[in-house]
């Protein structure tokens, strides 16, 4: 990176001048560079040896090919019992004339004349020695067709007055793998590792060529960005993963210098430049603002960008620069629709992501939701930023954010619904009942309601008629359907419930058949619509279906509600005829493909009263069965017992329970109940146990039930099934709950489970070491010096403990 200065000349009249120096004999001076001047020096090796590594390659010409950050603890330069992070380049290496002026001299650099390099203080490659006292280096270079491997250890000494920085070589030999540099940081403790791979997951985590990542708990190689909503050359915005989240939540704008971040301080940046910038609320989106190495200057640390005027008149300009081309992103999305109608539905989404405060769905075209909720944060600031400016009447436009998503179509401007005076549009669609109702709130319609893409009917007839609309429940019992009235003055008027002019109620027609003419709406006239008529049958037929009344547990609103329902069932062939179809599968959150059932003495002895160990009139162990199956795509039933006999070939809860652990080639129940017994145990957190010395076969268990844990965990992010059930199992997995399940769990994992228990019931200090709380500010873990287990034990921490 160049470092720029600014010339000054200055006339010198009768004085003599002496220049500043740095006297090099004093240690503290470089004890200062080394130690005193990061507040983050975790932070800081992450970001400048990882930066030196990407530079060298980028040196060598090799900038598309990734550096390698590791975590290793054996096989490298230190014993095998410590732990250590490696950053390895494949650049041309160091050769021993240049290593004195890297490691040794502090301000001596090879990168000042350039900015497609990071550096160029000449402080970053000796930043191991703000972490700890020493470090290894192993560099790889060739000369004349011949590559050398040099090994060399820097290391801090001290005689009790000063110390002394040292870099000892221990020894060489010839080679024939890559060229590059290797630099190996003993790590102090697990504690440390944690914040290492956070800090290299902040570090690296916008750049275009991702470094290969191994042995890292909280991340593997690949993108890091998470959830990206729009970028270009100016401007990644993104949404934060919960589990990925890198910035507080106050951090709302980001400067990616030479794609290393760095969180700016948007209040500073308002008050240093007189401006409010017009950021939306919602903190987990997040603008990071791209800038090439020198576009902005940082501290001697390189931890923060310098808050100086150019550097936050770049930054504001940037960010302007980018709203102007999100108003042109905007002005393009509005251009896609092709009529009225779909022109409001653009208008009522694009106000939706930019007035909300809470996660939605909405799509309209081919749109996603990350780039619509991209657009609604840029129309968010734009109208913010236009809140600031006065109109020529001096005043400040409260409306502008309305004028930027309420735009002109066809000569006529969008809304966001459509209020009707003298038109009912009413809208049908099946209750949990299986009957077709007409929804409330005919008047007024929101642009993105459903009832616009449900076909329509134009009511020409006196009043409806119950056998066309059976045709209509019949034909459109999957989506529902739309009616359509027109009112004449009489029935407006009572309507109304109080008198209305003619006059008045022609101006609202007039209103409202503009706005029916917009909308383009096509329907089919009602009397067109064939009367359904009933089938005359033998009575042979009718004798051999009959219906069987049962209930099923749905949602109605907040709550959970048996409701009725019958299913039909052929006397003759002994078998229900679709019985999937006949419980209304519509009120379902999951695809049924089957059912079995739970009976009772009555059908109203089914109720969805919660006390006890009862949760919707089953036992807290049947009800999870009941949850486990319709995860599993079939619904439990409710049925009398005097209807038992229809059911002699319907399987019962526990019996469908099976059939779906023998179908289930994945063994997602059986490795869903293991899992929640592993968190049920404390075990889960076995990656804590990793680095201590167990036998072999105890070590061979506690990694097996770690490795089933995790690979659950990963399982449930992407299969809904198994999300659902760790739910239902959470805190539910007991003795009894696997006896009512019928359950036995495999034998080797009942084995592993007795050995990683029999450890902790053998040793208190390990039980100790998986009751330890995870803690939000750097994603490391700390001990609950409160906690029953740390008491316990308090005396013999203090001892030199020998974990076996």
């Amino acid at each position: 990176m160049k470092i720029k200065t600014e010339k000054k000349d200055y006339q010198i009249i009768g004085a003599k001048s002496k220049t500043f120096s740095v006297d090099t004999n004093d240690t503290m001076v470089i004890k200062l560079l080394r130690d005193k001047m990061y507040k983050n020096k975790i932070g800081a090796v992450a970001r400048e040896i990882s930066s030196n590594s990407r530079d060298a390659n980028r040196e060598a010409g090799r900038g598309d090919s990734p550096i390698v950050i590791s975590i290793e603890t054996e096989s490298n330069l230190l014993s095998s019992e410590e732990c250590s992070i490696t950053f390895q380049d494949n650049g041309v290496g160091i050769s021993p004339e240049r290593m004195e002026n890297i490691f040794l001299k502090y301000g001596g650099s090879t990168k000042r004349d350039s900015d497609k390099f990071t550096g160029g203080f000449g402080i970053g490659a000796k930043t191991p020695f703000a972490y700890n006292d020493n470090f290894f280096i192993s560099t790889i270079v060739e000369d004349s067709g011949v590559r050398t491997e040099y090994l060399y250890q820097a290391i801090i000494t001290s005689d009790g007055n000063s110390e002394v920085s040292r870099m000892i070589e221990l020894g060489s030999s010839t080679t024939t793998e890559q060229t590059g540099t290797k630099i190996t940081v003993p790590l102090k403790s697990d504690e440390d590792r944690i914040k290492f791979e956070k800090e290299i997951n902040f570090v690296t985590r916008f750049w275009t060529t991702q470094p290969i990542i191994k042995n890292f708990f909280s991340r593997e190689s690949g993108d890091q960005k998470g959830n990206v909503l729009f970028e270009d050359d100016v401007l990644i915005s993104y949404q934060e993963d919960s589990d990925k989240e890198l910035f507080n939540s106050d951090i709302k704008i980001v400067a990616l210098i030479d794609e290393i971040p760095y969180p700016i301080n948007h209040k500073t940046l308002e008050n240093e430049i007189g401006v409010k910038l017009g950021l939306s609320n919602n903190s987990r989106v997040k603008w990071v603002l791209k800038f090439k190495t020198g576009d902005i200057t940082v501290s001697g640390s390189r931890e923060d960008i310098e808050y100086i005027e150019q550097n936050l008149k770049t930054i504001h300009n940037t960010y302007l620069s980018f709203l102007k081309i999100g108003r042109g992103l905007i002005a393009d999305f509005q251009s896609k629709p092709t009529n009225y109608l779909e022109a409001c539905k653009y208008t009522e989404t694009l106000q939706t992501y930019a007035n909300r405060y809470y996660n939605c769905d909405l799509v309209v075209g081919d749109y996603s939701v990350g780039y619509l909720e991209f657009l609604g944060e840029v129309a968010s600031s734009i109208g913010k930023q236009a809140e600031q400016e006065k109109d020529n009447n001096d005043i400040y436009s409260r409306n502008s954010l309305n004028s930027l998503i309420f735009f002109d179509f066809e000569g006529e401007m969008t809304v966001n619904s459509f209020n009707f005076n003298t038109i009912h549009i009413d809208d049908f669609s099946l209750d949990n009942n299986g009957r077709m109702v007409k929804n409330k709130g005919y008047r007024s319609s929101n642009a993105l309601s459903e009832k616009w893409d449900k076909t329509k009917f134009l009511l020409d007839t006196p009043k409806v008629e119950p056998t066309r609309n059976a045709r209509l429940k019949l034909d459109y019992a999957d989506k529902g359907y739309v009616l359509i009235k027109k009112l004449t003055h009489a029935q407006y008027d009572n309507t109304q419930y109080k008198n209305i002019s003619l006059p008045e109620f022609t101006r609202l027609q007039k209103q409202d058949e503009k706005l029916y003419e917009l909308l383009n709406v096509e329907t089919t006239n009602y009397s067109d619509v064939e009367k359904l008529r009933k089938e005359k049958s033998e009575s042979k037929g009718k004798r051999d279906i009959v219906k069987v009344n049962v209930r099923v547990l749905s949602k109605v609103g907040y709550e959970q509600k048996w409701v009725s329902a019958s299913i039909n069932y052929d006397k003759k062939g002994e078998t229900f005829v679709n019985e999937v179809s006949d419980i209304n599968i519509n009120t379902l959150e999951t695809e049924v493909t089957g059912i079995c059932y739970v009976s009772k003495d009555k059908l109203s002895d089914f109720k969805s009263e919660r006390y006890g160990q009862t949760i919707n009139g089953l036992s807290k162990s049947l009800d999870s069965v009941r949850k486990i199956l319709l995860a599993n795509g079939v619904q439990t039933i409710g049925i009398s017992n005097s209807k038992l006999g229809y059911f002699k070939n319907v399987p019962t809860m526990q019996e469908a329970l099976s059939i779906v652990i023998k179908k289930d080639k994945s063994n997602n129940v059986i490795n869903c109940i293991k899992s929640t017994v592993i968190e049920n145990s404390g075990l889960h957190q076995t990656k804590l146990l990793s680095t201590l010395k167990f036998d072999k076969k105890l070590k061979g268990s506690i990694e097996r039930v770690g490795k089933l844990y995790d690979e659950v965990g990963e399982l449930k992010k992407v299969n809904l099934s198994v999300k659902t059930m760790l739910n239902i199992f959470k805190n539910n997995i007991n003795t009894h709950f696997l006896t009512t399940l019928n359950i036995e769990l495999d034998k080797e994992f009942e084995n592993d489970l007795k050995l990683a228990n029999d450890c902790l019931v053998n040793n208190p200090l390990l039980k100790l070491i998986l009751n330890i709380k995870s803690t939000s500010d750097y994603g490391g873990y700390r001990i609950d010096k409160n906690s029953k287990e740390f008491k316990d034990i308090e005396s013999v921490l203090s001892d030199n403990l020998n974990l076996r």
